[in-house]
């Protein structure tokens, strides 16, 4: 696509999880937000194993309960992205019908109700109507994570990465590889 997997809209960051075994109702479709958190104690109840003391508290619930009990519409699942030079860090909630968007560095964030708006063309962070729903997002996300704390260690991090392999130019001069290398394997660059 022309922005490829770089942003929080539905068609980039939206992903249908499909699942199949003996404990998953067949044919059933939820609504229910989920995530890669998701995926381990999913594995946990699937090996009907029980957590570790240190493990209790991780977020994230298993996908065989969820698939299991009635839309929750009060979940509010996390997506991040800092990667490919995007210039500040952006934090996605999806909570019932609406995704909020939250930018670092001061940039405004977005509000979109995706049962009326599918394609996410309406942003309704600019109506008054719906600033205490706004506020409401902004306090979840603070409960999960300080935004700009996670923003400023992420390009810090990248910034250390980028002086590892010889700066910029340096890494700019090896040119592309169009493909992830497996595990172990060297990209060759083009």
């Amino acid at each position: 696509g022309m922005w490829g997997k770089s942003t929080m809209f539905e068609e980039s960051a939206g992903i249908p999880m499909i699942m199949r075994g003996p404990d998953i109702p067949k044919g059933k479709i939820i609504k229910t937000p989920v995530s890669l958190v998701d995926v381990f104690p999913t594995v946990i109840d699937n090996l009907k194993l029980t957590n570790h003391k240190d493990d209790r508290n991780l977020p994230g619930k298993s996908l065989i309960e969820i698939a299991n009990n009635q839309d929750d519409y009060e979940r509010i699942v996390l997506s991040e992205y800092h990667a490919a030079a995007s210039p500040v860090g952006a934090f996605m909630l999806r909570k019932g019908k609406f995704k909020y968007v939250y930018f670092a560095e001061g940039y405004k964030p977005q509000l979109f109700d995706l049962e009326n708006d599918e394609f996410e063309e309406h942003d309704l962070s600019k109506d008054p109507k719906y600033k205490d729903i706004l506020d409401i997002f902004y306090r979840d996300l603070l409960k999960i994570c300080d935004p700009e704390e996670v923003n400023k260690r992420a390009k810090k991090e990248q910034r250390q990465k980028i002086e590892k392999h010889g700066g910029v130019n340096k890494i700019l001069s090896r040119g592309d590889f169009g493909y992830s290398p497996a595990p172990g394997q060297s990209p060759k660059f083009d």
